[in-house]
């Protein structure tokens, strides 16, 4: 017999008796449950076995053995374990690695056939792959099972696993958070490192700094140091990727809270205070965690960018230098350049999701076609030590999300699906995820993603996401309440657009905002249409991604459209006419708050309740216009 031929009651055999792997066991006996039926136990055929065997200097690797009859999954480590178990389920169950968050399940089978052999796994492109979930204040509140705790430990599992699932190797596991709260301890113990971020050094939270104590190197060096030192003494027992850096109190330049620097101090000012500190952050792991090769990070988020381009910061010889992108997935336009002139191990740092005012959050707006051209450029460049991936939701995200893993992962795989620009990746996401055998799927996520209006028709990569809407009209109203005639202040707007009045603003908002409103509308009948091509979980989780994103995006644009056509009324004099467009506007953002209580239902039930970056926008139509059309606003 050339097979083994798994079934319900093949049983599983966890000889590696590793803790976090059990994580991964566990997953494994669902995933069997969810495509072949529930076991009998009385009635064992076959098993499936599951070792740790070190070899060599092997990181993260794993092999499949297929006999006549049984299968061992065999790690190089804990995380080659793992990985092989998930790898295992997608290829051989196919189980889908972001079920928890799509819902979809494999069609129930008899039995599932595998040829006997020896698969090895192949090198991942980044050595390290990671999440950083950039929106934990969503989680905290989200099905929490205690005050004390502030957060579902139930929830943050099912999160965790998706990342594995999606071979991630480490996590950051929120922002502003200490560090040894319960979901970083959860996350060590599924076997992931503990990755930081780049205002967060050695894993210590500026945010909740003292404010009796003053944020300077100058005079609270000591204070600081101590502060560091409990941090990475918090992360005992845990593998962590150790952040090197200094940045402020709030994810900003740190002369900005040093009352002791004047924000024009030189440069080679400010990189000596960085550098000391860099310096004594590196001393206090050797001193702390007794590692003599810790993995350091270091990240040019911001003014490091400007000051290592300067050639002005020391970063420790072996410390990776992660490159970021400009939140809009692409990086800086001289990242090769930079990359070829320095001797230090590289990463990437990208986003699918980012909180900007301008950019994308909640909707899919970030083309395919930026990360084809985009992750080729930094594979080409060997910047292949680790990549992070700022998720943001995760829930609205995964048609990003399972492209840019896919680089990460696998490069050469993935680039073969999406072919160079990127565009091939539009079927692959409509069929392989979705399960949708027709081209108007695929012809939705196209429109998600081209349809945002962008700065520069000419350059897609300028082009908005869901946070510029509401902006629009929150920034507009600012400037008219504060009788300033100068176009709102979004993300440096008004100097690249050229504007220099308000009225000029609304006049080009209108253009841009009415200019795609015809085509808006057009997606939404060919996403409602689309719907009657999918079936069962694929058709639910299309319902609360592609077709309610474009719904929300159409209503949302509508009502920045109808707000600047009432502001022009109002500037011009015309009160009425201002009054009636005021009115639409407010109609559509309730048509866009309805569209967002439709998909918080099942166990999203309440998912946007605790967002606090996005609840954050409330405001208020003018009263010159007309008093009945002061209302809540908030999207």
């Amino acid at each position: 017999m050339n097979h083994f031929k798994i079934t319900r009651n093949t049983a599983i055999r966890d000889e590696s008796h590793n803790a976090a792997a059990a994580y991964a066991t566990a997953a494994l006996r669902r995933d069997l449950d969810a495509r072949l039926g529930f076991a009998d136990r009385d009635a064992p055929a076959g098993t499936l076995s599951l070792r740790i065997e070190p070899e060599g200097c092997a990181f993260d690797a794993h092999k499949v053995e297929v006999r006549p009859d049984g299968v061992t999954i065999t790690g190089s480590d804990e995380l080659g374990l793992i990985h092989g178990i998930y790898a295992f389920s997608e290829k051989w169950l196919g189980a889908d690695p972001c079920q928890w968050i799509t819902g979809i399940v494999p069609e129930l089978v008899e039995s599932v056939e595998l040829p006997c052999g020896s698969y090895a796994s192949q090198p991942y492109t980044f050595r390290h792959r990671g999440w950083f979930f950039n929106d934990e204040d969503l989680l905290v509140g989200f099905q929490m099972e205690s005050p004390s705790q502030g957060f579902s430990r139930k929830v943050w599992q099912a999160l965790l696993e998706c990342a594995l699932r999606m071979h991630c190797t480490c996590v950051i596991p929120g922002t502003n958070i200490v560090s040894d709260e319960p979901q970083i301890q959860l996350a060590s113990d599924m076997g992931l490192f503990i990755a930081q971020h780049h205002a967060e050094p050695l894993g210590s939270c500026p945010m909740l700094w003292p404010r009796g104590v003053p944020f300077s190197w100058s005079t609270s060096k000591e204070f600081m140091i101590d502060w560091w030192r409990r941090a990475i003494e918090r992360q005992a027992g845990k593998k962590v990727l150790w952040t090197l850096g200094f940045r402020g109190l709030a994810d900003r330049p740190f002369w900005v809270d040093d009352p002791n620097l004047a924000p024009d101090a030189p440069l080679e000012t400010k990189a000596a205070i960085i550098n000391e500190a860099l310096a004594t952050q590196h001393q206090l792991i050797r001193d702390l965690r007794g590692e003599e090769s810790p993995e350091l990070f270091g990240y040019l988020w911001g003014e490091s960018y400007e000051l290592f381009n300067a050639g002005l910061l020391r970063f420790p010889a072996d410390t990776t230098i992660i490159h970021t992108d400009g939140g809009n997935g692409c990086m800086a336009d001289n990242v090769e350049k930079m990359v070829a002139a320095s001797d230090h191990p590289t990463g990437v740092y990208q986003h699918i999701s980012m909180f900007t005012g301008a950019l994308s959050v909640r909707v899919t707006s970030y083309s395919p076609k930026t990360y084809a051209r985009e992750m080729q450029r930094v594979v080409d460049a060997g910047m292949n030590n680790i990549f992070i991936l700022n998720v943001g939701n995760l829930r609205e995200k995964i048609f990003n999300l399972r492209q840019v893993m896919g680089y990460a992962n696998d490069y050469a795989s993935m680039a073969s699906i999406c072919g160079t620009d990127g565009d091939a990746y539009f079927g692959w996401y409509a069929g392989h995820v979705l399960k949708a055998g027709d081209a108007r799927a695929a012809q939705v996520y196209r429109d998600l993603t081209e349809l945002p209006f962008r700065l520069d028709d000419e350059n897609p990569d300028s082009a908005f996401g869901d946070n510029i809407y509401t902006n629009i009209v929150r920034y507009s109203l600012q400037r008219l309440y504060n009788r300033e005639d100068q176009p709102p202040a979004i993300f440096g707007l008004a100097t690249r657009a050229g504007l220099q009045t308000l009225g000029e603003a609304m006049d080009w908002f209108i253009g841009k905002l009415g200019a795609v409103a015809p085509k808006w509308e057009l997606a939404v009948t060919r996403a409602r249409d689309n719907t009657r091509h999918l079936a069962g979980a694929p058709l639910r989780f299309y319902e609360q991604e592609g077709l309610a994103q474009i719904e929300k995006v159409t209503a949302l644009n509508a009502m920045a459209l109808h707000f600047c056509h009432s502001i022009r009324l109002y500037l011009a004099g015309a009160g009425y006419d201002a009054c009636l467009e005021a009115f639409q506007a407010v109609r559509h953002c309730d048509a866009a708050l309805e569209i967002e209580r439709r998909i918080d239902t099942g166990k999203f039930a309440g998912w946007h309740r605790n967002d606090l970056p996005t609840l954050y926008f409330t405001t208020q139509s003018p009263s010159g216009i007309n008093s009945s059309c002061i209302r809540p606003i908030r999207i």
